[in-house]
């Protein structure tokens, strides 16, 4: 079964955490999200890292693989995800 992904995924580090720095200007700087490309700046915007991503992903809920659309069977493990999507991720 696929798992509907709303959360961010943020960019990551080269020690892979993640990067607080990927959107910096001025007096700003925070982590960016890889799915919806928006930046966040840590000061300004904390509380809005913690809404809702406007794209939305997947993820097996055999394996863990993430892809971006639904399809028959995971590319990673082959199991079969045609049932429906469960949306408490």
């Amino acid at each position: 079964m696929w798992l509907e992904n709303k959360e961010h995924r943020w960019e990551l580090n080269s020690r892979g955490e993640v990067d607080e720095f990927a959107f910096s200007e001025g007096y700003h700087n925070g982590p960016v999200c890889v799915k919806c490309e928006q930046p966040f700046c840590i000061h300004c915007e904390g509380e809005a890292m913690g809404k809702d991503c406007d794209v939305i992903d997947y993820i097996c809920s055999v394996c863990g693989q993430v892809v971006v659309e639904k399809s028959k069977f995971c590319p990673e493990c082959g199991t079969d995800n045609r049932e429906e999507v469960d949306e408490n991720v």
